[in-house]
């Protein structure tokens, strides 16, 4: 969760356009999106509608989409059961 001085930060990323990582000496700081190809496609149509708030500050309305976007980035956690509070709450 961003304190709310930060909460701007990911509707700028939002606006940017996708960029390639690239290699500073040793360190990455974008990460590259290799499991672009990875196929992710959960059918979840028939999955209980328990929200949960991953650790990107993204709510997800059943365990199975959460699921499907963690396929996409294995660094995803669950953060708490039940909607992710907003910065404007």
């Amino acid at each position: 969760m961003l304190p709310p001085q930060l909460c701007w930060l990911p509707l700028l990323a939002a606006l940017l356009p996708p960029v390639p990582a690239q290699k500073f000496s040793a360190l990455t700081f974008l990460r590259v999106d290799q499991d672009k190809d990875r196929d992710c496609s959960l059918d979840c149509p028939s999955s209980p509608q328990k929200p949960l708030c991953a650790s990107d500050g993204r709510t997800f309305l059943s365990r199975c989409e959460f699921q499907r976007a963690k396929c996409k980035d294995p660094q995803l956690e669950i953060a708490h059961r039940g909607n992710c509070k907003e910065c404007w709450d």
